[in-house]
């Protein structure tokens, strides 16, 4: 056997058959078996540079750990809607506030505000005139909308109870020179006021001079464009459980299933 040819060697793909792997160890001969080395590797080779979740990638051009399941976080773009119900009317009323619901009367007792669960940024706001008659106010009416919030998310939705967000003070002005005459879209852009979750969100218009000169109930839509961000982040992998994965190929293509504690893709 000793003067066998490696060539009459019988060959084998799985290591773990073979029982004995000679080499030296710069003293003496030694010998490992193939499910040793794979073991030894395992542990010397791979557990030692990295943490659950890691996964091993090539940095310029050598093994390298690195986070695992990060990825970037994404930013989404949504719409909050509301109107403003009789615009600036009566001339009694300075102060009027938008209706989420678009169904209450923006009076002194019944103004809207609306409850925000998560943190968000305001982008923009736009208001477009509804009614089917041209917008008519006087020569020295001075309009501003401002975005804010209660000051005591448990107290009244009222003017007394309001205070600006910041950065959301008068962010648009609605004058004769703007809004008289037509059916007007106005809109502020480029804004980053940032709204925490558990505010509740409130937009005023403050009429600071000049009357609408037009009729009543005239309305204005009015859209707050607004940003969520979600950050990225690892996933460890003790967090992955597949025990609800069914055992058996289910035969719908894309379908997930577990076979033999491998995640497998159905491709029927």
């Amino acid at each position: 056997m000793a003067n066998r040819k490696i060539s009459q060697f019988t060959t084998t793909s799985d290591i773990t058959t073979i029982e004995g792997l000679a080499g030296y160890n710069s003293t003496t001969n030694v010998q490992i078996s193939g499910t040793d080395l794979l073991s030894s590797l395992a542990s010397n080779l791979y557990s030692p540079f990295g943490n659950n979740g890691d996964v091993l990638t090539i940095v310029n051009g050598a093994p390298a750990w690195a986070v695992g399941g990060g990825g970037g976080g994404i930013t989404t773009k949504n719409i909050l809607w509301g109107l403003i119900v009789n615009f600036a009317v009566p001339a009694s009323e300075q102060i009027e506030f938008v209706d989420w619901a678009g169904v209450l009367s923006p009076t002194g007792t019944h103004n809207s505000s609306l409850p925000i669960p998560f943190d968000l940024t305001i982008k923009r706001i736009t208001l477009k005139y509804l009614d089917t008659t041209a917008s008519s106010v006087s020569a020295d009416f001075n309009y501003e909308v401002s975005i804010g919030k209660l000051n005591n998310p448990s107290g009244s939705s009222d003017n007394t109870n309001y205070v600006d967000l910041t950065g959301g003070a008068n962010v648009l002005t609605l004058t004769n020179a703007n809004v008289n005459g037509n059916h007007f879209l106005l809109e502020a852009s480029g804004l980053s006021i940032n709204v925490s979750a558990g505010d509740v969100l409130m937009v005023r218009g403050n009429r600071t001079a000049g009357a609408n000169t037009g009729g009543d109930n005239e309305e204005v839509m009015v859209s707050v464009e607004y940003e969520k961000n979600y950050a990225g982040g690892g996933l460890d992998a003790s967090e992955l459980d597949f025990s609800n994965l069914p055992t058996t190929d289910p035969q719908i293509a894309g379908r997930l299933y577990n076979e033999g504690g491998a995640v497998m893709v159905s491709e029927p």
